[in-house]
């Protein structure tokens, strides 16, 4: 459903939602010195219903364009498929099963600025929970992320630079310690931000592009409690990305339309 009143617009909307099971989480067996993760034949799908609620709003401060988006919503996830630690004695031995009732419920806001023809600007928070009949959660455990982007144009907008940034907050992750004993753990707070250029050349048919992604070097998120599916001992860790990284990329558009 849709309502518009002058300058500003709200939509409320339902989805019922189907996933069946992938392959790889069917049957995929991988093993090596810091992973033993399994496929399971058993899964079923998940279903879910997934209710989201948006206000934006299109308006101008000093004769420049400002945008304002806020979003709700809240999910529910029937036999939801997650990885989990099955092996006590094992911290590297992990399964996909099917994990209950799962459900989420959180917002977003979002802030969209052009002070300049050739510059544009945007960021938002969001604030998550999330909680699992698997886990025997009876509270919803909340995490923060926030975002910023920057682009300017330039060679009469032949020519960008667009500068990525995101914050994610302590990330909650449950451990399965035993059949009976389940331990709430969270993943440390990481920065990361992106640098992006780009020319379009031979009338606008080939597009130049270089750059930086994961400019802080993120690889390994890390944390306490009682094991992960990438590593051992008294620590949960994630991998987050393989460090910094530098492109070069060639697009060459045969039609335009």
């Amino acid at each position: 459903m849709r309502y518009q009143k002058e300058n500003t617009t709200f939509r409320i909307s339902y989805a019922r939602g189907f996933r069946a099971p992938s392959l790889k989480e069917l049957y995929l067996h991988f093993y090596d010195s810091n992973h033993q993760i399994e496929g399971n034949e058993d899964l079923i799908a998940e279903r879910s219903h997934n209710f989201n609620f948006t206000v934006s709003n299109n308006s101008e401060i000093a004769k420049k364009p400002f945008v304002l988006k806020a979003k709700a919503f809240y999910n529910l996830i029937d036999d939801k498929i997650t990885l989990v630690q099955v092996d006590p004695d094992n911290p590297l031995h992990y399964r996909n099963v099917n994990t209950g009732h799962f459900r989420s419920v959180g917002g977003d806001f979002t802030v969209g600025a052009y002070p300049l023809k050739f510059l544009s600007m945007d960021a938002g928070v969001s604030y998550i929970g999330r909680k699992n009949s698997f886990y025997q959660s009876e509270e919803f455990v909340f995490s923060t992320s926030a975002i910023g982007n920057i682009t300017m144009k330039f060679l009469k907008n032949l020519a960008s630079a667009s500068l990525f940034y995101k914050y994610s907050g302590k990330y909650p992750v449950h451990t399965l310690i035993s059949e009976e004993e389940i331990v709430l753990n969270y993943l440390d707070a990481f920065h990361n931000m992106d640098l992006n250029f780009s020319v379009k050349m031979l009338r606008q048919q080939l597009r130049l592009s270089t750059g930086v992604k994961n400019i802080f070097n993120n690889t390994q998120l890390v944390g306490t409690g009682g094991g992960s599916g990438h590593g051992g001992g008294d620590g949960i860790s994630s991998l987050v990305g393989w460090g910094r990284t530098y492109f070069v990329g060639v697009n060459y558009y045969f039609t335009k339309y």
